[in-house]
């Protein structure tokens, strides 16, 4: 049917709402039109509309129980909401259907939601094995090697350089001195550029925001290329507070860099990493004098045409991780991230003050959940007599994910009858508040906790963390120590068993951290915008100015 290919079209032009709106003619016109209701859930995905793209791919899978695209939409929507046991049904039967790469993909992520490393790294490898080409899946597989090799600097480095290899080096288009017509005065305003495909609510969020309200506008200009479908009103707050706005979703790279190029932008700032729907590939091009990569990822992207990332002394030690970067480091004083800090949700005392035993708690992605970091919980748990281990989860909204966590931790070693699993919350309010449920929250191993330990310390509850070699297992080490709690950073596990044990063991000391860490982290360089706005202005007039240096002289010639 001709509207259903300009339903496709439009999709494919990065345009989801005209799309969805072509495919609904497409559906009235033919309630039996298989190809436009997998579409129009497609579609419906990418707007964010998980209800609206069920029923459509149900339609579908109705009438064609065999469309591997319907099994496959289906598996998609399950895993947008959590559901990640029927995703894996659905993803299989899509597969068995089908063995195409992006099935493979997103089943990857179901399978590391479940605990199932190992499994999840080999349909990784098999959608790269299928899709050699296709850098977002490539990513993937970079990404999640952090979850269990993170602290493996000199792999991680390798591996980002082979994907540079791949998808980015043959893609330059200009040295970071090819900008003949850029204004090279020292010291005039910078037009600084943010890419990310979260400015929404997001974690990335809660740091940008700070960021922004707090840039001098004297010594920069904003802009702001959004490359999110969905717009909520975080969207509209940080649209409020950008100099410019760009909605970088209907581009592609090659327009987005000529976009970029056209608004002379001096600085560009990557805020996505490896992780999804990040525009890498559009770095490659070089599309400022300088780029910077920070805050969506913790590790190095591997492009040669990203020249600095940001850092701090104690996620990064000078001297000991330069190594393991493509990039130049810069270090930011105070730490690399400054917190919203404005939530005045109510803190409880500490649990064990009534209950007759101490809740050990996590709140992160159950992808950091690694079985050797459980291992290490209840090493903790067994030195602590009764103890209770609350983990919450967007994974855990089902029965089954729950059992299967459960069994993960016994065949560890682990007992069953003292872990409490949550789902997660409805609101940012609800979520905080379930951190009065714990008394110590333990962090996770390579992949640190980010947003969860800001808000853990924001809440009142002490974070036990193990110090790894990278910055994305020192993280946790930076934020900890930067709230003034250095004595909670652990060297090994073996110190990191005995500081949760020891911590679990002083009440007075739990009850005085209960009220008072809200108060030191809001007086701390954690919640200081101003602080590290002005940090990172310093770093780019610097690198600005190395940039100055560099071009002037070729120009003479």
């Amino acid at each position: 049917m001709q509207v259903v290919e300009e339903g496709i079209r439009l999709f494919n032009a990065r345009k989801p709402l005209e799309a969805r709106r072509a495919l609904e003619s497409a559906v009235k016109l033919d309630r039996k039109a298989v190809v436009a209701w997998t579409n129009l859930g497609v579609a419906c995905v990418a707007l964010g509309d998980l209800d609206a793209a069920r029923d459509a791919f149900r339609a579908a899978a109705g009438l064609e129980p065999d469309s591997a695209d319907a099994q496959h939409g289906l598996g998609l929507v399950a895993m947008r909401v959590g559901d990640f046991e029927r995703a894996e049904s659905y993803l299989g039967n899509a597969i068995r259907l089908s063995p195409v790469a992006g099935y493979f993909n997103n089943l990857s992520i179901v399978l590391r939601s479940l605990g199932r490393s190992d499994e999840s790294d080999a349909c990784l490898r098999k959608a790269v094995e299928l899709a050699p080409h296709d850098a977002a899946m490539h990513s993937n597989q970079v990404l999640y090697l952090n979850y269990t090799h993170g602290d493996d600097g000199a792999r991680m480095r390798s591996e980002a350089d082979a994907w540079a290899r791949r998808h980015a080096d043959q893609l330059v288009e200009r040295s970071r001195l090819d900008f003949p017509n850029r204004d090279a005065t020292r010291d005039r305003r910078l037009r600084v550029g943010y890419v990310s495909p979260d400015l929404r609510l997001h974690a990335v969020t809660f740091f940008l925001q700070p960021l922004l309200a707090a840039h001098d506008r004297a010594a920069v200009e904003v802009y702001c290329y959004s490359d999110s479908q969905v717009a909520d009103d975080v969207t509209r707050r940080i649209r409020a507070s950008a100099d410019g706005w760009c909605e970088a979703h209907v581009f592609d790279d090659a327009a987005l860099a000529r976009r970029i190029l056209d608004d002379d932008v001096d600085i560009l700032v990557d805020l996505a990493g490896h992780t999804g729907r990040n525009r890498l590939p559009m770095f490659a091009r070089r599309v400022a004098p300088v780029q910077v990569s920070y805050l969506g990822y913790l590790g190095t992207t591997g492009l040669r045409t990203m020249d600095h990332r940001f850092t701090d002394a104690i996620a990064d030690p000078v001297g000991a991780t330069e190594e393991f970067s493509s990039e130049a480091l810069e270090r930011l004083p105070g730490g690399m991230f400054a917190y919203s800090g404005d939530r005045d949700v109510p803190i409880a005392a500490p649990p064990s003050s009534v209950a007759p035993f101490v809740t050990f708690g996590s709140f992160n992605h159950l992808q950091k959940i690694t079985d050797a970091t459980l291992t290490l919980w209840s090493r903790v748990m067994a030195g602590v007599a009764g103890s209770r281990l609350c983990i919450k989860a967007f994974g855990l909204a089902e029965e089954g994910q729950r059992d299967a966590v459960r069994r993960r931790f016994a065949a560890l070693g682990g007992d069953v009858t003292r872990l409490v699993l949550l789902p997660p919350e409805d609101t940012v309010g609800a979520h905080l508040a379930r951190y009065n449920d714990i008394d110590i929250a333990l962090d996770t191993f390579p992949y640190n906790g980010i947003t969860t330990t800001f808000e853990a310390l924001w809440m009142g509850v002490p974070v036990v963390t193990l110090a790894g070699h990278t910055q994305v297992s020192r993280f946790g080490a930076s934020a900890v120590t930067h709230a003034g709690c250095a004595e909670f950073v652990a060297e090994g596990s073996d110190e990191f068993v005995a500081k949760a044990v020891a911590l679990a063991r002083d009440s007075t000391r739990l009850g005085d951290l209960r009220r008072t860490l809200r108060d030191r982290m809001r007086a701390s360089t954690l919640c200081d915008g101003p602080r590290l706005a002005r940090g990172i202005e310093a770093a780019y007039r610097r690198m600005w100015l190395a940039w100055c240096d560099d071009v002037t002289p070729r120009r003479r010639a």
